[in-house]
């Protein structure tokens, strides 16, 4: 075979190196998050780590590989090396986890958790991250002699991130849903350990030819303007400086883009993976694209590339501004998954194009016989590594997201008038970009406060953008990165019943745990249980920024009473809290963000049981609107799992917006209602419990849907989640894509597809010497209650007239239950006029069924009958 396509298998083996890369850092980052949280410091720990080995490595084998006549070798030697890395230290980071989470601790230092969330992805990522980064000097001085024109940068740079966007769509596609992350990384160090051996084998005897090299230096002293320089200055530390600049400029771009997105998108995975794959795809475009015009004859010099970096940087300023106008219009024709793809497209392909292509020139530029593509790619990298923490910890808490961008749009164009050609008209063109900046919205904060709605508080902090948002009628709402609404006073009664209804269902809890905080409503309600301590845990710190928002609502009842507030990853809070709790309670997740699936898996449910006190109990409360039955299916079996005496619970009597509680114990639990009532003649409790209509034993046992093992039988045909494959981080995205984000079915028909599957025992539930008689009145409530909800479901779809028969048999089935008696009376005065006699014939059922009742006896009489 002829060296000209030795030369192409090589490149394409070159392409397919880049696929791995990617999917191993995309599956170390969720591995390690088990033992490092998802805090900043551990969310930037792997990539900055990722990135400076790629710089170490680019720079530590850059002389060497080039003073080898045999860098193919070297080539197929650091591949060899970086897969038997994955391969070998894979089964080793559950143990790297373990030892990560005891040195974190349970309230770390800023400074100490850094240092943790920077040694351990170094242990882990480290060796196999700096043997990658020499992989591109050895390549470059195995092809690029054997190039026409001599110019391989541009080239390799394409192919080698072309390979990675392939990555991150095998990885996030298909390897991770498929397999899980150990096995993506076992994929990827095999696919690592090939590459090396297809060098060895295709190009192990080549030999570096140094005639050859001094051609390939080529015109590495030509400048962007097309002046000539000295020789000898072509690799110096001014373009090294130029690399480094380049690398800031375009990973700040990147962290602050995300963010801003952030606002818009669902924040799945995919969202994730969406932004990364077109902005490194736009960038191995520009470089290309910088590759053809070598080839023509007609490249650009690095100037026309750093004006082209700055000046579609700040267009992006005003695509970013008019960010939810975009989305919007393309979620209309293109559903949400399309619109995601879209805004994505438009903010990171245009000036990805430049950065790429700059690149390509700069490294191009550098190269000398002895050596200079990996130094200058080392820089390059090296910024790249040191934005993230620069930006995300230092700028955007300081000057928020726009700063930042229009830094990065400054910092190109002053380099352009430092580095590019001398042209009259630069100080023009650099006052023109003034104006527009200055004109354009100065922050890239989307809030949406809805018709009338006034904006109370804006906290853009590093992890996340937090508002409060005030409507019309007074209520405020909390919005973590404005489409996330994580609660508000308008809710007040569901978070206070999330918070009552599982310390209730203990006989006398004196510790509570709650994993997530929200507005705090529900932590709040903690304060009215008499003696009992409350821990609150959030993760986003500007969360906790903001509970004064919502005072009087989430103050406490009883003084001195406020639970603990502590800012910490709930699973390591968990994992590391030298604490018993009588009662855990994990607050509602949207099961589609990126990282909420690890809270659905085997693993957490396990550390919570370990936290539990004798007698204990966990209720993880879970938001059946928000997915299908399948991903709830496979949360039920998960926990099911870990808690197999479980029980499933309604949060409230609604099917719009239905939430259940998933609640375990350590022992197979009855409930004591004597017990409860006598907890109940508490006159705070009482005073907070009556306005929730949990007043009564009955009322709040009568929340159970399903125990026993007709639960543990539904719930074992879903798929168990662990954090190796946490079933929900990959699944509940696709139901929320799918049909532009609404299901297949309504929230009421998986909520009555529960209540069909649901058996449960009456005389099993209860405990006490009066439980038989509770145990007749349970049963009589809990039809209905199924007979309100599938009226409430009738109505809801338009059966008008199955609704109403629906009440009216709630009502004659349970004289304790009372919601689908005022529901008639509802409906009985909606068809006064229209339809007097169907009106009627409701309320003579009701004054029948319910004689002690008044109210619709009173409306018949004001009917006149």
């Amino acid at each position: 075979m002829s060296d000209a396509k030795r030369a192409r298998v090589l490149l394409a083996i070159y392409f397919l190196s880049g696929i791995p890369g990617l999917a191993a850092q995309l599956a170390w980052a969720r591995v390690l998050a088990a033992g490092l949280g998802h805090e900043l410091p551990a969310l930037l720990g792997v990539t900055t780590v990722f990135l400076a080995g790629l710089a170490l490595g680019a720079r530590a084998w850059d002389a060497r590989v080039s003073a080898s006549r045999h860098p193919a070798r070297w080539y197929a030697g650091l591949e060899l090396f970086s897969g038997a890395w994955i391969l070998l230290g894979t089964p080793w980071l559950s143990a790297l986890n373990e030892w990560a989470l005891r040195m974190t601790g349970l309230t770390p230092s800023w400074g100490w958790q850094w240092l943790v969330a920077t040694v351990v992805p170094l242990i882990a990522v480290g060796p196999a991250a700096v043997a990658m980064g020499g992989t591109f000097p050895a390549m470059d001085r195995v092809l690029t002699p054997r190039l026409v024109d001599r110019r391989g940068v541009a080239l390799l740079y394409a192919a080698n991130t072309a390979g990675a966007v392939a990555g991150i769509a095998a990885a996030v596609g298909w390897w991770m849903p498929e397999w899980g992350f150990r096995r993506t990384l076992g994929v990827a160090g095999v696919v690592q350990v090939l590459c090396g051996v297809g060098v060895w084998v295709w190009a192990g005897r080549w030999r570096s030819d140094p005639g050859t090299e001094a051609e390939a230096e080529g015109e590495a002293g030509v400048t962007g303007g097309g002046r000539e320089m000295p020789r000898e200055s072509a690799g110096t530390s001014d373009v090294g400086w130029a690399c480094l600049a380049a690398g800031v400029f375009g990973m700040g771009y990147q962290w602050a883009a995300v963010r801003v997105l952030s606002q818009v998108t669902e924040n799945t995975i995919q969202s994730y993976a969406t932004m990364l794959a077109l902005y490194l795809g736009g960038t191995a475009a520009g470089a290309g694209w910088q590759r053809t015009r070598e080839v023509r004859g007609g490249r650009w010099g690095e100037g026309v590339w750093w004006w082209g970096a700055g000046l579609l940087v700040t267009g992006a300023v005003g695509v970013l501004a008019w960010l939810p106008r975009i989305h919007d219009g393309l979620s209309r024709g293109f559903g949400v998954r399309g619109a995601e793809w879209g805004v994505s497209l438009v903010v990171f392909v245009p000036p990805a194009l430049a950065m790429g292509a700059l690149y390509s020139v700069l490294v191009q530029k550098a190269r000398q016989r002895g050596g200079g593509v990996g130094r200058a790619s080392a820089w390059n990298i090296l910024g790249a590594a040191l934005a993230g923490p620069a930006v995300m910890v230092g700028l955007v808490p300081w000057i928020g997201t726009r700063g930042v961008v229009t830094l990065v749009a400054a910092g190109y164009l002053i380099v352009a008038l430092g580095r590019g050609a001398r042209s009259p008209g630069r100080w023009l063109l650099v006052s023109a970009v003034g104006v527009v900046l200055a004109v354009l919205p100065w922050s890239l904060v989307q809030v949406d406060a809805g018709p009338g709605g006034t904006v109370v508080r804006v906290v853009e902090g590093p992890m996340a953008t937090v508002s409060v948002v005030r409507a019309p009628d007074g209520h405020r709402a909390l919005r973590v990165n404005n489409h996330f609404q994580q609660g508000g006073t308008a809710s007040a009664v569901a978070a206070r019943r999330q918070g009552h209804l599982p310390l209730l269902l203990h006989p006398a809890p004196r510790r509570a745990l709650f994993l997530g905080v929200g507005t705090g409503i529900s932590a709040a309600a903690a304060s009215a249980h008499e003696d009992l301590v409350a821990d609150g845990v959030e993760l986003l710190p500007e969360v906790l920024s903001v509970l004064s928002a919502f005072a009087p609502e989430n103050d406490a009842v009883r003084p001195g009473a406020s639970p603990r507030w502590h800012r910490a990853d709930a699973r390591r809070f968990v994992r590391c809290s030298p604490d018993a709790y009588d009662v855990i309670i994990a607050d509602l997740f949207h099961p589609a963000e990126d990282g909420a699936g690890f809270l659905y898996t085997r693993e957490h449910f396990e550390a919570m049981r370990a936290r539990l006190a004798p007698g204990g109990l966990v209720c993880q409360w879970v938001p059946l609107h928000q997915m299908d039955l399948a991903v709830f299916r496979d949360v039920a079996r998960t926990f099911a799992e870990v808690f197999p005496a479980s029980s499933l619970w309604l949060l409230r009597f609604n099917v719009d917006v239905p939430v259940l509680g998933l609640v375990g114990s350590l022992e197979r639990p009855t409930w004591g209602a004597e017990a409860m009532a006598r907890r109940m003649e508490d006159e705070t409790l009482a005073r907070a419990l009556g306005p929730l209509s949990l007043n009564t034993p009955l009322r709040v046992l009568g929340c159970l849907v399903a125990q026993g093992d007709s639960w543990t039988s539904w719930a074992a045909r879903g798929d168990l989640a662990t954090d190796d494959w946490p079933a929900v981080l990959f699944r509940a995205p696709a139901r929320v894509y799918r049909g532009g984000g609404r299901f297949d079915e309504r929230p009421a028909d998986r909520l009555l597809t529960l209540l069909d599957a649901a058996r449960v025992d009456a005389r099993q539930v209860f405990r006490g010497p009066d439980a038989e008689g509770y145990a007749v009145r349970w049963d009589a409530f809990r039809r209905a209650r199924d007979l309100h909800l599938r009226g409430l479901a009738d109505e809801d779809a338009g059966r008008r007239d199955a609704a109403v028969e629906g009440y009216l048999a709630s009502v004659e089935a349970s004289v304790d239950y009372t919601a689908s008696y005022a529901q008639a009376v509802l409906v009985a005065s909606a068809f006064a006029r229209e339809k007097p006699e169907m009106a009627v014939g409701i309320l003579q059922r009701l004054v029948a069924a319910r004689p002690d009742q008044r109210l619709a006896g009173e409306v018949l009489q004001k009917l006149g009958r």
